[in-house]
């Protein structure tokens, strides 16, 4: 898959994401959070051309991270209290 599609689909996952957290479907913020870093952290690295990303959008992928992995933990805290209560 092109790199850019790739930037697209990660852009798409954390957009969605954000879009289920607005409406406060918490589970499935969490489920795209959790693709989302999965993607970022373990699988984008992995690509030939990963190199080629431009300094301004791995920042941003940066930042975007660390807020989904800290929104992924405030959810995963609501999400057991709604089911262990």
């Amino acid at each position: 898959m092109p790199l850019i599609k790739v930037c697209q689909s990660l852009d798409s996952l954390y957009n969605i994401a954000m879009a289920y957290l607005t409406e406060k479907d918490i589970e499935k913020a969490f489920g795209y959070f959790l693709r989302f870093v999965d993607a970022v952290v373990e699988q984008l690295p992995k690509h030939p051309n990963y190199s080629s990303i431009t300094p301004e959008y791995n920042d941003k992928l940066c930042r975007r991270t660390i807020h989904a992995i800290s929104t992924a933990e405030k959810l995963k805290t609501e999400i057991f209290k709604s089911y262990c209560s």
